[in-house]
């Protein structure tokens, strides 16, 4: 239901280089936390347009990830120059929306338009480092390089500020935006395939290796009729990134067989994700942890079960 409230302005999102509709058109309505009146219209995104921006963003991956640390730059500095001349604007924008004070939404700006600055250069930074070899006279070059499709996720109480921040880094190192693999893993979501390389390799515990799109599907049919859901503990995972490799670890929890378990709290629950990345989608996963996830196997707890997890 929306008001029928005409002089309000309706905001769509940017994606493959061009502003958008939500597919089914649907919008949802901000009021000014101040007055309750109705100031914008929003894209109210559905999967259909995350789907459409991830795949723009693995589309624009490989050009990106190739542009000259010369043209970055370029591109940042005129950011903050866009910034800077549209300062109130955006403050004003941010203030009516947020219900942040004016002084704070503008300061928002400023900080803004000084990290794209910064971040201008940071593309000219070394992307690797000279390693000792056991073979004198000779050194290995670990080289740093983009990953491919990543997600940022920021809070609502420096809006403005925040989502640059978030963005930022990942961008200006040659990534784009929108990881999604384990979202849409703890959604069930079909379209986690898109994800994947149609070659993906995928190896989990008691499952083995598998190869190709159908053999995830296959690893998590075998879950089918016992697992009630899981969710991935977002805010605690650690991200180690090595070349085109990303090893992901962090906490679980969920619900199999009417039983629960939380990583950190239960003997179930840790893992260890290894990726492979190849032109911005995942060539091959390894997943490492217990897949007992709710300790049914007592007699392996040769430690007992009172101690820290």
């Amino acid at each position: 239901m929306t008001s029928a409230q005409t002089d309000v302005k309706e905001y769509s999102y940017f994606a493959d280089n061009r502003w958008r509709k939500a597919v089914d058109n649907q919008v949802f309505e901000v009021h000014e936390p101040y007055s309750g009146k109705l100031f914008a219209r929003v894209v109210a995104a559905s999967r259909a347009d995350a789907r459409a921006a991830v795949d723009a963003a693995a589309k624009a991956f490989a050009e990106w990830a190739e542009t000259t640390p010369a043209e970055k730059a370029r591109l940042f500095l005129k950011a903050a120059e866009i910034v800077k001349r549209r300062r109130s604007e955006i403050a004003e924008v941010l203030a009516r929306e947020t219900g942040s004070i004016i002084s704070f939404a503008t300061f928002q700006q400023d900080l803004v338009a000084a990290t794209l600055q910064q971040v201008a250069g940071w593309v000219y930074l070394p992307k690797g480092e000279v390693l000792e070899t056991n073979l004198p006279g000779t050194y290995s070059i670990g080289m740093r390089r983009p990953l491919g499709v990543v997600a940022s996720f920021t809070p609502w109480n420096g809006a403005n500020v925040l989502s640059w921040r978030a963005v930022i880094s990942p961008v200006a190192a040659g990534n784009t935006v929108a990881r999604e693999y384990f979202m849409r893993a703890d959604q069930g979501r079909p379209d986690i395939l898109e994800l994947f390389q149609e070659d993906v390799e995928v190896y989990f515990p008691k499952f083995g290796l598998g190869f190709g799109r159908n053999s995830f599907l296959e690893m998590v049919k075998g879950f089918e009729g016992a697992l009630q859901y899981i969710q991935h503990d977002y805010d605690r995972l650690n991200f180690i990134p090595s070349g085109d490799y990303l090893v992901v670890e962090g906490t679980s929890q969920g619900r199999m067989s009417g039983k629960s378990w939380a990583g950190g709290t239960t003997p179930g629950g840790r893992f260890c994700n290894v990726f492979k990345f190849r032109d911005g989608r995942i060539s091959r996963l390894h997943i490492f942890l217990d897949p007992d996830y709710t300790s049914e196997d007592e007699v392996r707890f040769r430690w007992g079960k009172n101690r820290q997890w």
